[in-house]
């Protein structure tokens, strides 16, 4: 496996008018090989990001922001989880947005 092509230096509303639509930045942020660095210290490759369905454009614009945060594929630990309506998504958001760490993590509900 080949390691990154190219670092590219760009401020993120630079990027944000490099694509057409919120699909062309999606493919760029979770499978593009290329490394672009913004701000010094962010590298947007490889993201891990729920569907592109669930993605809203506003959180990626967050993370190229730095006002998210954001995790690489190779950090998350994928398992199965028992189908059980107590563990959607939509019964522990709460929870989960309301804890300081965890909320950098997750879109900012609308």
């Amino acid at each position: 496996m080949e390691g990154p092509k190219k670092v590219e230096m760009h401020p993120a509303e630079e990027l944000l008018s490099r694509f057409r639509s919120k699909e062309d930045l999606y493919r760029y942020m979770t499978l593009h090989g290329m490394t672009l660095i913004f701000n010094r210290s962010l590298a947007i490759v490889n993201v891990f990001l729920p569907t592109m369905g669930g993605t809203k454009l506003s959180f990626m614009r967050d993370i190229l922001s730095e006002a998210k945060k954001h995790l690489k594929v190779n950090e998350v630990n994928f398992m199965q989880v028992p189908n059980y309506k107590e563990l959607s998504v939509k019964n522990m958001y709460e929870d989960a947005i309301a804890d300081p760490v965890l909320s950098k993590y997750l879109p900012s509900p609308e």
